[in-house]
């Protein structure tokens, strides 16, 4: 089933990309939702790099600013965090705007403790 945030994600418009993100967050959608892996529809915008979505997101979506230091497990039981796939992408530009809004460059035993209590 598809998430309707990811319907922002199929079109090539940023602009309008961004009011459907806003119309769909303001009527309930969340980009914290998580599939078992803990994979956010967040994390899913972050591994698109679409820079301006990802501003709105974090703009209108109180649950993606909750989420940006959860991460994703992936087959081999890594963890990745959205800012991780933001440097591994080499995204500048989505680095800064993450730790712009709370992204943690250093993450502590607490957190991870958490993410182990989620799984």
């Amino acid at each position: 089933i598809m998430h309707p945030l990811n319907f922002a994600l199929l079109s090539a418009d940023d602009g309008r990309a961004a009011a459907l993100v806003e119309l769909l967050v303001r009527g309930g959608a969340s980009s914290a939702q998580a599939d078992s892996n803990l994979f956010t529809i967040f994390h899913s915008f972050v591994c698109s790099e679409r820079l301006p979505l990802i501003q709105k997101l974090l703009e209108v979506d109180r649950g993606a600013v909750s989420v940006i230091n959860i991460p994703a497990l992936d087959a081999y039981k890594k963890l990745t965090y959205p800012i991780v796939s933001a440097i591994e992408k080499g995204n500048s530009a989505l680095v800064v705007l993450l730790l712009g809004y709370g992204a943690k460059p250093v993450l502590l035993p607490d957190d991870l403790q958490k993410v182990r209590n989620m799984l």
